[in-house]
């Protein structure tokens, strides 16, 4: 998280064991701090719309 938030990266994708229990990604908004656990397309779909 401090790499990203060094870089100014927008977003992070967290994929770990919650997260492949559940055919998930968490996506966190760097600039906000907010997250959500989305299925991979709906990552996909958030991110490109931006």
């Amino acid at each position: 998280m401090t790499y990203a938030n060094n870089k100014g990266i927008p977003f992070v994708i967290m994929a770990g064991e919650t997260e492949r229990n559940n055919n998930t990604l968490t996506i966190k908004n760097m600039g906000s701090g907010t997250q959500e656990a989305l299925s991979i397309e709906k990552v996909l779909e958030r991110l490109t719309s931006c």
